[in-house]
Formats: structure tokens, sequence, C-alpha cells
């Protein structure tokens, strides 16, 4: 793997945008103590005992084809295991209401991908582990590929090819097997996703979800993940903004970050009365107030802006792995955007202590 060119960003489909379930998922299990809890806590003990989580990586997913990019998550971790075997760790995320059909076709797709660039490289083949974490409203039903074929004597079935892959149903996962992870990060997304579907769960757990303990550190990468949690729960919840208010003043933590355009998309897409000024954090309160008293749009707008442009930043220097496009998906903006914000970053070194300025001064 070291002795590997540096592969060409990889290929997606023009127009296909993630969901807030592929980006918030993909921004969580892209943090390795993320992927390595997991592991811990929902892989067989067998496997578990036999995986080397020291040399736990995460890795490049150029290979991947576009037609595969609609429905892999792209994130992907190898290790060894004790025995001292290379061994690959697939995610695939499947987050719709009912489950692929031919999930076995896109397992089969990307391992063959894998293994052609195995070959390429001149590598041993890896040994895939592939890996679906789902959600939705009913439960995954699995069942083995021959399934697909119908019913098959014995001298055709031998042709079918056998495999498996792990799977973790968060629908049939109990609640109590949730709460008692004892990791945050893992523990809080997974809520997250079991009651992506049920708003009256979200508001029962909305304290669990968002409380995530004493050991978590005030840090830009922490007040990421959880503005990025908070932000998907708005996504995909109907509460109102008033009703999130309410349900926020019973945190009474500093470590949602809620950022200024979400608070202005919510707004807008739900018809909230430029309730902005309600705002939820202390930070955006006095950006919007003065907007609202004097009744200029273009001001909430630019707020708006500036606020995107910090989010893309931070998204890009906390996760340097996630490609243009990735980020793109994530803040809902086209992958110009992006590009243009880091064509800024690589030409002005003063060009985030700029949006900082900008920013600081709206708030005073």
């Amino acid at each position: 793997m070291e002795n590997r060119k540096k592969s060409k960003p990889p290929r997606r489909p023009k127009n296909v945008r993630e969901t807030p379930h592929d980006a918030v998922f993909k921004a969580y299990f892209s943090d390795i103590q993320v992927a390595r809890e997991y592991i811990l806590n929902f892989y067989p003990e067998e496997l578990r005992k036999e995986i080397d989580l020291t040399s736990l990586r995460k890795l490049d997913t150029s290979y991947v084809s576009a037609r595969f990019a609609k429905s892999f998550s792209d994130v992907v971790y190898g290790s060894k295991t004790l025995s001292g075997r290379d061994a690959l760790l697939v995610f695939l995320f499947e987050h719709k209401s009912s489950q692929t059909k031919h999930i076995f076709l896109q397992l089969l797709d990307y391992m063959l991908q894998k293994w052609e660039e195995d070959v390429k490289n001149k590598q041993k083949l890896s040994v895939v582990i592939p890996t679906v974490v789902y959600h939705g409203k009913t439960g995954w039903k699995k069942r083995n590929f021959a399934a697909d074929f119908g019913i098959l004597p014995d001298y055709l079935s031998k042709f079918i090819p056998k495999f498996d892959y792990l799977l973790t149903d968060l629908h049939n996962t109990p609640i109590q097997v949730i709460e008692d992870l004892h990791t945050n990060y893992l523990k809080n997304l997974f809520l997250s996703l079991k009651f992506a579907w049920e708003q009256e769960y979200i508001r029962q757990y909305w304290t669990k979800i968002f409380r995530f303990g004493n050991d978590i550190s005030d840090t830009d990468r922490v007040n990421l993940l959880t503005n990025i949690l908070f932000q998907y729960i708005i996504r995909v919840s109907q509460f109102s903004e008033p009703e999130i208010i309410e349900l926020n003043d019973s945190l009474k933590v500093s470590n949602i970050m809620t950022t200024y355009d979400t608070i202005v998309k919510n707004a807008t897409e739900r018809g909230i009365q430029q309730g902005v000024s309600l705002g939820m954090e202390k930070g955006i309160e006095k950006g919007i107030e003065k907007g609202i008293e004097k009744g200029i749009e273009k001001g909430i707008e630019k707020g708006a802006e500036l606020q995107k442009i910090m989010l893309t930043i931070k998204t890009m220097t906390t996760f340097p792995s996630l490609t243009d496009q990735e980020i793109a998906d994530f803040v809902e903006e086209d992958i110009s955007f992006v590009e243009q914000i880091r064509k800024e970053l690589a030409t002005n070194p003063e060009y985030t202590n700029k949006i900082w300025a900008e920013l600081n001064a709206r708030e005073n």
C-alpha cells in the first residue's frame, strides 16, 4: 500500500447528493475511534479477537466506480489480523425504508473492484469483511445470495458464489443495547439513526442524544461532530423552532454550536416568521438580532454565507480525508463552492482569519 501512487479522487455520478443519513454516518465513522468502538461492540467475538485494532487505518477508496458510489458509504478501514494477514473492513450504509433488494450484488461489485486494485498493485488479495449498518422503518430480512436465484438443484447451485456480510439492524436493536455502549459518539449516533423516523422518540431521548459525557473536551473536532448530529436531527425531524429551543433548554450544555445557516435554513423551509432572532446559541443570537430589527434580509443572507464558509473550512480541516464532493454534499452546496474555498485557503493564508473577523464584526 505504501508504494502506491496517489490515486485520483473518487469518481462520483454528477448530480448525486448524499442524504442527511449518509452525511452523518460518514462523518462519524470517518473518526477512527468510532470505527474501533463499533468493531469492539458489534463484531462477532471470534472475528473481533483476530483483528489487530492497533493497526486499524482508514483507506483510500478512489478505485470505487461511479455506479457503485451511489450506494457505497466510502468509509473503508483496513487492519491486520493477529495472525498477520491483511483484512479489509467495509462499511456499506443502507438507510432506505425498505432494504436493498440485491445487497449481495452491491457487495460483490465492491469486492471485485478491491481485488482488481490488489492485482494492479501486485498485492495479495485482501480479505473483505462487508458490514451493513441499517436503520430503516422495518427490520432487515437477511437471506443468502442463492435465494436470489430461486430454487436450484445442487448441480446448479454449486456455481453460485457463497459469501456473507455482517449486519447491524438498528431497527431491531433494543434501545438498552445502544444505551449501554461506553463510547459517547457511537451511542449518540446510533440513537439518532434508530429514532430518525420516530419524532416522539427523538423528543423523549433528546438529552441522551446530545449529552456526550464529561470525558469530551471542548475542541473544534468535538463541536463539529456535535453540530453535525444536531443538524442531522433538525433535517430529519419536524420540530418547530420553538420546540427545538425548548428541548435545547433542557440540555444546559455548551457544546451544541448550531450554525447561523442551519437556523436560517429551517426558518425558511418551515415558514417560521423571521424567528431566527430566537436563535439557539448566544453567538448566533447577536448576529441575527440586528438583521431582524432592521428588516435587512441581505444581512441575514450574508451571515448565513459566512457561517457556511466557516462550516466548510472546519469540515476540511477536521476531516482531511473527505473529498470536495463529499464536503459539498454535507454542507449542501455545489462542488464549485468548496473548490473556491479551497483555492482561497491555498492562495490567502489569512482567509480563515478574514472570515472570522467578518463574523465577529457582525456579532458586535
